[in-house]
């Protein structure tokens, strides 16, 4: 089994390393890590429900939906800044 999503995860690190326009249209830039974390997830749960390693389409959108959303909620809290003064918005 992790040999299998092993393999798979090298499959599309190599492909979006090659095509990195390709991974940013579906993700924002430094999210890398989180979604091949999904991914990998996604994966092994495919391999121990007896299904194929690789992600149908609508996992693969879920995934992106899932990753954009903790993008924008990050995001949305960066605004807010700690400072020796106590917390500023930047607004």
């Amino acid at each position: 089994m992790d040999i299998e999503v092993n393999i798979y995860m090298s499959e599309i690190k190599k492909f979006f390393r090659d095509n990195p326009k390709e991974l940013h249209s579906l993700i924002p830039v430094g999210e890398e890590e989180e979604f091949y974390n999904e991914i990998k997830i996604k994966a092994e749960e495919n391999v121990k429900n007896g299904n194929d390693v690789t992600l149908t389409r609508s996992q693969m959108i879920e995934i992106c939906v899932k990753v954009n959303r903790n993008f924008s909620s990050k995001k949305e809290n960066k605004i807010f800044f700690k400072t020796e003064y106590g917390e500023i918005c930047l607004n």
